[in-house]
């Protein structure tokens, strides 16, 4: 058995026939108050160890079965909690440290909430990152870290481009400056879920038939590219 500290298991010997005691050794060291053939332990450094079930029947000699419970370390995380980035950079560009780093939209951190480390980044988004470490028990404390877009020459200006309405229920409408080459649309898992060529300074992108939610609007033009976060309800 492999866990964190603080979890807790039954360690458990199935057995056939009359049985007159069971012994339970830890470290070959008796663990006392053993009196059947269940035994709940909480993993500590003082329960770790090579434990061995001793099974004694009036007419046999005594069976015994060895198992190991061995206590894995609590994951850590390091990170800053503001980070800037440029257009185009994805989770995986942000400075974490840890074992086995995962992303979540939401501090919760369920299961359907996890992103690929393929997500781009939105400016002033709050992701949430954790280290999973050898077991999802033992996962790390969660690093929420809020990314801001660190603006260059050629970067897109924001003030130039214009979509609408947001939050949008059919159809998002959008215009710019310069030429836009393609648009694309990312649900919050990291999946294209809509790509469109452009070659114009405006166009529509029909979102009728996507489910309710958060969603990354990727604008691609000549000189840069952009994301922008969009609401569909």
């Amino acid at each position: 058995f492999v866990g964190c500290e603080g979890a807790t298991f039954i360690a458990y010997i199935e057995t056939v026939g009359t049985v007159a005691s069971y012994k339970l050794y830890r470290n070959n060291q008796l663990v006392e108050g053993v009196t059947g053939n269940m035994h709940s332990i909480t993993l500590a450094e003082d329960t770790a160890g090579q434990y061995s079930w001793t099974v004694i029947t009036p007419s046999c000699p005594p069976t015994v079965t060895n198992f190991n419970v061995f206590m894995a370390p609590s994951a850590t995380i390091e990170g800053e909690a503001n980070q800037s980035f440029i257009a185009g950079q994805t989770l995986a560009d942000l400075e974490v440290s840890g074992d086995l780093i995962k992303w979540s939209s939401n501090e919760q951190i369920n299961v359907q909430d996890l992103l690929p480390a393929t997500t781009p980044l939105v400016d002033g988004t709050t992701y949430y990152a954790f280290a999973e470490g050898m077991t999802f028990e033992c996962r790390s404390d969660v690093l929420a870290v809020t990314v801001h877009l660190q603006l260059g020459i050629n970067d897109l200006n924001k003030r130039a481009f214009q979509y609408y309405p947001n939050p949008v229920k059919n159809v998002l409408n959008f215009k710019a400056e310069s030429f836009i080459n393609t648009i694309e649309l990312y649900n919050m898992f990291g999946q294209v879920v809509l790509h469109k060529s452009i070659h114009n300074q405006s166009g529509v992108l029909n979102m009728e038939a996507l489910p309710h939610g958060q969603y990354i609007l990727k604008i691609s033009t000549m000189e840069a590219e952009e994301n922008f976060k969009i609401i569909k309800e």
